[in-house]
């Protein structure tokens, strides 16, 4: 998901999301973009979220197929009213 700003209500929010799965191994990693990337025209490469000021990766490792509904599910479910101002991106889990 993409934000534009994180303040102290969304980190609350990703660290108390975080602490609230039983995922063996469960992530959000936050990383700023802009800068020379955020220089380029939009429709210039196939990445299309140069004017979006930060991603968020959100993962959680599955143990079995049952499992993978679970953590997909847990995934998902970080944008939307936990986090009213990001907008959606593609989705991913991982298994070991």
């Amino acid at each position: 998901m993409f934000l534009d700003t994180v303040d102290l209500r969304v980190a609350e929010t990703i660290v108390d999301y975080l602490q609230a799965s039983d995922a063996t191994m469960r992530v959000a990693q936050l990383r700023a973009l802009g800068g020379a990337m955020a220089r380029v025209p939009v429709d210039a490469t196939a990445f299309a979220h140069r004017k979006s000021r930060i991603m968020v990766n959100v993962a959680a490792f599955y143990t079995s197929p049952a499992d993978r509904l679970v953590r997909e599910t847990w995934v998902t479910g970080l944008r939307g009213p936990r986090c009213a101002r990001a907008t959606a991106a593609r989705t991913s889990t991982f298994w070991r």
